[in-house]
């Protein structure tokens, strides 16, 4: 081996090591990579690793400061600019953010983080449409990943603890992670914790509302308990999630988008309505908007179908 290929097989070896260090030991991966780069000038993977040393440090400041010019030297290196969109959204400069993290998975599509990076930075834009949409794809890519399909091996064992505890360290660090939120709650129903299921699945759909694999879920959980299946003859599906934006803030709709929602839905002013759920709560959300927009003859069916679907006399249309 010549000077030049022991030269680059070093850098190589100090590369991986820094890159190594980055989960556990990120400040010396800092001190590996500002090495480097001593050594080497102005290595691009060395810079990426020094960026994201500083992120895993929480110094996102310093590191945009870092990917910025990293990704305008490197205008196809999609992880550069995903991790710059990152970052950038964590620091609040959202539109920067979206387009940084547009571009990233505009050049790899299969990069679930930037797709939920995405989703994350136009919801805080008031993009719901668009971070559903974003939703969607990360729901997609995600599926692939080595971490999530080892997760989803340790569900089809059934061993459950193991995949809980990988979930929610995960979930710990991207709390708006709709795919790991809905095998959470898989987890949470097969362990008879349906009320978590229940609030996972319903997190899921404020997210992501065009998640069809929740919306499944969840309405097998809400009638797991009935020895029956069906609705209400006459019953009109509205459900509460549509009354509220999909922020976190959860925010009711202005009044004239709530009025469209139940004008759309066949509901008449003056006429008596009664909302029904799995067990009332969710009833009783909607018994208090239709309350707000001023209808009168409002009750909530407090037995719900955890009453309705479990009796041999009430009638139920599929």
């Amino acid at each position: 081996m010549g000077p030049a290929s022991a030269a680059t097989a070093s850098l190589e070896v100090a590369l991986a090591h820094a890159t190594r260090l980055l989960e556990a030991e990120p400040a010396l991966a800092e001190e590996q990579a500002t090495e480097i780069l001593r050594a080497v000038g102005d290595h691009p993977r060395a810079l990426h690793v020094l960026a994201m040393a500083r992120i895993r440090q929480g110094d996102d400041q310093a590191a945009v400061g870092v990917l910025g010019p990293l990704a305008r030297d490197c205008p196809r290196w999609a992880q550069a600019h995903a991790d710059l969109g990152a970052a950038l959204a964590r620091l609040g400069r959202t539109d920067e953010a979206v387009a940084a993290l547009r571009h990233a998975t505009t050049l790899q599509p299969g990069l679930p983080d930037a797709w939920l990076a995405l989703a994350d930075a136009l919801r805080a834009n008031g993009d719901a449409d668009g971070a559903d949409a974003a939703c969607l794809q990360h729901v997609r890519h995600a599926a692939k990943e080595p971490r999530l399909l080892a997760i989803g091996k340790a569900l089809f064992e059934n061993r459950l603890p193991e995949a809980e505890a990988w979930l929610r360290e995960r979930l710990a660090r991207a709390p708006t992670d709709v795919a790991s939120l809905r095998m959470l709650a898989e987890v949470a129903a097969r362990l008879g914790r349906d009320d978590e299921a229940l609030d996972l699945l319903t997190r899921c759909l404020e997210l992501a509302p065009g998640f069809h694999a929740a919306r499944k879920n969840l309405a097998q959980v809400l009638n797991r308990g009935n020895r029956h299946a069906g609705h209400v003859p006459g019953a009109r599906h509205l459900e509460w999630l549509r009354f509220v934006t999909h922020a976190d803030s959860r925010t009711f709709l202005p009044a004239e988008e709530l009025q469209a929602l139940l004008d759309e839905a066949g509901l008449v002013r003056g006429k008596p309505v009664i909302t029904y759920c799995q067990g009332g709560i969710r009833a009783a959300h909607a018994a208090f908007v239709l309350t707000l927009l001023g209808y009168e003859h409002v009750r909530v069916y407090d037995g719900s179908m955890r009453e309705w679907a479990n009796r041999e006399d009430t009638p139920l249309v599929p």
